[in-house]
């Protein structure tokens, strides 16, 4: 669909001055070259000014200056319908690949209560549940979570709203959207029954054509993306459960939409009692 002639102007004037996963100094790694209007969820917008990509110089994570306000980015992402956005509308085995099912059946059987961050329609709820699972989902999208809650989900607005412990939670495409990825880790943690499962699926920010395209990577310009954690910044979060993790990490360069989803790697990531 062509952009309208007027998107709604955003403001887009968050700026940090230190790294948001570990705190330590950062540099600029160039300027965003974005389109006068781009979509955030269902939402055409423009922004007042160019966003930034600026890295961290310790644990090598990057995230966006100038980045939509956290506070409007969830008024639009309430707003906005994210299965017309994201969802396939095709059964999770289908969309996603070998490893990413594999690890979900390693983890999901009868009786396993497993929360799904940003599950949008639900289809990793689905999948879960056919495992056996008693499922629970978040959504910040009004329209995805009544669509999931019609599937038969239980799905709340926000994380701090699931009521826990849960065996397995999982977050697949939804730490790039994360403000303060430290907190919602914690927050993670938090709700996991000891001996608990965490399953993540991000870009891979170290990969070589992130490393190459720099603030022209593609997965970087999205509006709705504000952060880009390496293994070594989310391996070093305090966390405040003990309970056994893994991060699923994306792999390799942009897929067009009509192509494979890319290859995946499971990487374990301990989450420790400080």
């Amino acid at each position: 669909m062509p952009p309208p002639p007027d998107p709604t102007p955003v403001d887009n004037s968050l700026r940090r001055e230190a790294c948001p996963l570990c705190g330590a100094t950062v540099s600029a790694v160039g300027v965003m070259q974005l389109p006068p209007a781009i979509q955030f969820s269902t939402h055409w917008i423009s922004l007042r000014r160019p966003p930034e990509l600026w890295r961290c110089e310790k644990c090598g994570s990057a995230f966006t200056q100038n980045a939509i306000p956290e506070e409007v980015a969830l008024g639009l992402y309430g707003k906005g319908d994210g299965g017309a956005r994201w969802s396939s509308h095709a059964p999770f085995e289908a969309t996603k690949t070998r490893e990413a099912i594999d690890a979900l059946r390693r983890l999901v059987r009868h009786g396993v209560r497993l929360l799904d961050v940003g599950c949008n329609t639900g289809e990793l709820l689905d999948h879960a549940r056919f495992l056996g699972a008693a499922t629970t989902g978040v959504e910040p999208s009004d329209a995805s979570r009544a669509a999931a809650v019609a599937r038969g989900h239980r799905v709340e607005r926000s994380l701090s709203e699931a009521t826990g412990p849960f065996d397995v939670i999982t977050a697949f495409d939804v730490l790039e959207h994360v403000y303060d990825v430290p907190a919602m880790l914690a927050e993670v943690a938090a709700k996991l029954s000891p001996g608990g499962r965490f399953v993540a699926l991000t870009g891979d920010i170290t990969c070589a054509e992130a490393k190459r395209a720099g603030a022209g990577w593609w997965y970087v310009q999205c509006p709705e993306h504000v952060v880009f954690p390496t293994l070594a910044a989310l391996g070093a979060a305090r966390l405040h459960r003990r309970a056994g993790g893994h991060h699923l990490r994306r792999r390799g360069p942009r897929a067009p939409a009509a192509a494979p989803r890319l290859a995946h790697a499971l990487r374990p990531l301990p989450l420790r009692r400080p």
